[in-house]
């Protein structure tokens, strides 16, 4: 009786599951409100575009998801954690599991997540480039620019040091960061991971 109620029990909950599979797809949405507060409307409107358009930007797309880990979300396959966090076995056979993992690509989850990630790991790249190419070249940065390097503890020699890693503007207007290259470039595995983490 004791495993017949717990095996009920579990599937309600997986049957109960079944409520999120429509609608999942828009809490991707909350991420873009995000990207804009943090890169501004005209950069989050050029980044989208440069996806679409730019050919390096594009190439950079593997680099987003491996090196700096974001968007892993369907290689993983986790997406469907980000609306249940029941991660106990699924009851029945692997029809049940098949049928929800369709139904968390069909309703756009995992392609949004992975999309809106993909933009903002490129906008992070660009903003950082920026920050540090500036400081390369003395220039003045604002407040705001400081505490956020220094909050990836991006400090003025490592950003300094980026300054010098080899990385390219595209014909959109933002920095590429050829960061494959930049241990052969002489950049320490210091500011190299620094680097990866504030993307």
């Amino acid at each position: 009786p004791t495993s017949f109620t717990a095996r009920t029990v579990q599937f309600l909950k997986e049957f109960t599951s079944l409520n999120y599979l429509g609608g999942a797809g828009i809490t991707a949405i909350g991420d873009i409100p995000k990207m804009i507060m943090e890169n501004g409307f005209k950069d989050v409107f050029k980044g989208s575009l440069a996806q679409l358009s730019d050919r390096k930007i594009q190439n950079q797309w593997g680099d987003i998801k491996e090196i700096y880990g974001e968007a892993l979300e369907l290689s993983l396959g986790i997406t469907q954690q980000r609306i249940l966090e029941d991660t106990g076995s699924n009851v029945g056979s692997n029809v049940w599991k098949e049928v929800k993992d369709i139904g968390f690509i069909a309703n756009a989850l995992g392609p949004m997540t992975v999309g809106l990630k993909t933009i903002s790991g490129t906008l992070s790249i660009h903003r950082f480039l920026d920050i540090a190419n500036r400081v390369g070249k003395n220039e003045k940065l604002s407040e705001f620019e400081l505490e956020l390097a220094a909050r990836y503890s991006l400090d003025p020699r490592k950003l300094k040091e980026i300054a010098t890693a080899p990385f390219e503007k595209t014909k959109s207007g933002l920095y590429v960061a050829n960061i494959s290259d930049w241990a052969e470039a002489g950049i320490s595995t210091e500011t190299i991971v620094a680097f990866r983490s504030a993307v």
